[in-house]
């Protein structure tokens, strides 16, 4: 790349998920905008700041899972089952309805096992 070319990314709906879309070497940049050329929309408009999305880990399973799976998903929430996703995905987001951001364990009751009772993002910790 050279100064002045920019690449298009794609930001999913979820604040996580990056995708490059294209590589362009030319900026058609409006006059009088007070932002740099590689962070304007196609419109111009001025992008929101994104909503901080902290994972957290429920004090239930610090003692029963080894400590590098629950550092592991803390750092790469994305790839575990239930991240950042509403408890009934087809209802509007409420305080009865929150977003899945707690790390625990699928069935509490149950030992760690990696295949059959692994980590998940719940709403709430158990």
């Amino acid at each position: 790349m050279r100064r002045g070319d920019f690449v298009v990314i794609l930001v999913a709906d979820d604040g996580a998920t990056l995708e490059k879309l294209r590589h362009l070497t030319a900026c058609p940049c409006p006059t009088g905008s007070n932002m740099p050329a590689d962070i304007l929309t196609a419109n111009g408009a001025v992008p929101s700041a994104p909503i901080p999305r902290s994972a957290r880990a429920c004090d239930q399973i610090r003692n029963r899972v080894p400590q590098v799976a629950i550092d592991w998903a803390l750092a790469n929430p994305g790839r575990i089952v239930g991240w950042n996703q509403l408890v009934n995905a087809g209802a509007p987001e409420s305080p009865y309805n929150r977003r899945q951001r707690l790390l625990s364990l699928g069935n509490v009751n149950v030992p760690h096992h990696p295949l059959y009772n692994d980590l998940v993002y719940k709403a709430e910790c158990p």
